[in-house]
């Protein structure tokens, strides 16, 4: 399997968890100027970005080391550009959250802000 594949099957895997939990999904696989995200949900009040990390064979300690500085502010700069274009979702509290699908799915809820890691 090759890593567009893998990433694609992790996304719809991360997807179907977050239905799962309780969550609508908004948008998937959103691209803007700014970079992209991966899937935008909904639930309880919280609009959440999520960016999705589909390793088998990496360790999950890594997975930090792998949200570069870079890469966060092209999330961050996607959803002011989606909040920009979707004036029904500035009410939501913001989150930015990383899923990495392995063997298992784990979720980090508020993984990163707009100053890096809690």
């Amino acid at each position: 399997m090759n890593s567009k594949t893998r990433g694609d099957d992790g996304e719809d895997r991360a997807a179907a968890w977050f239905v799962s939990q309780g969550y609508h999904v908004v948008k998937r696989n959103l691209r803007c100027r700014s970079g992209e995200v991966d899937i935008i949900v909904y639930k309880d009040g919280s609009l959440v970005f999520a960016e999705v990390k589909a390793w088998m064979t990496v360790p999950i300690e890594d997975l930090e080391r792998s949200i570069t500085r870079s890469k966060r502010n092209r999330i961050l700069g996607c959803a002011r550009e989606f909040l920009a274009t979707h004036p029904e979702w500035s009410r939501s509290r913001l989150r930015f959250d990383i899923v990495h699908v392995g063997p298992e799915i784990t979720h980090f809820e508020g993984a990163f802000t707009e100053n890096g890691f809690p």
